[in-house]
Order: structure tokens, then sequence, then C-alpha cells
């Protein structure tokens, strides 16, 4: 590659050969052709990486809905057995104060 200057108002000639410019432009291609590469496997592996932290957040939430359920479950079914022990009691309590009031004194 030669090139000539003249004055430092006036512009610079360059001669390149054909074969050095289509090497340059065939670098540059590949640099460019990498660099888009690059991109879009980092492109994919964001997708992929969004997907998964959205079958996470999914999964989060249907574990906070089985506890929530399981939970009221459970608590129903102690609010049960707590109604049927008042029951109990208060059944046999109302039975000791009829028999104590029908029958003799021991």
């Amino acid at each position: 590659m030669a090139s000539q200057k003249t004055n430092d108002n006036e512009a610079v000639t360059v001669k390149t050969s054909n074969k050095s410019m289509k090497n340059r432009y065939e670098k540059v291609q590949d640099i460019f052709d990498k660099k888009n590469a690059q991109e879009r496997v980092i492109s994919g592996v964001g997708s992929k990486v969004t997907e998964m932290d959205e079958l996470f957040g999914a999964m989060v939430d249907a574990r906070e809905v089985i506890q929530r359920d399981k939970s009221t479950e459970k608590n129903k079914k102690r609010l049960q057995e707590s109604e049927k022990d008042r029951m109990g009691k208060k059944m046999g309590a109302s039975s000791l104060v009829r028999k104590s009031k029908d029958g003799p004194d021991f």
C-alpha cells in the first residue's frame, strides 16, 4: 500500500490492490459474523433463562397455593375436632347434671 500526501489540506491518495481490499473486507465480515453469532447465542440463552424464570415463578406460586389449601384444610379439621370436643363435653356435663337432679346422692 502506498500513500501520498501533498499538503495538510489536500486529500490523501491511497493505492491498494484488489486482493488486499478483498482480504480486509473478508476480515471485517468475519468479525461482524462472529459478533452476530455471539449475540444470537446470548439472546437465545437469555430467552431460555427468561422461560426458566417464568416456570420457576409459576412453580413457586403453585406451591404457595397448595400450602395455603393444606393449611385451610388443616384449620377446618382442627375446628371440627374442637367443636366435637366442645359438644362432647357439653353433652357429658348436661347428662351429669340430669343424673344428679334425678338420682339419689351417694
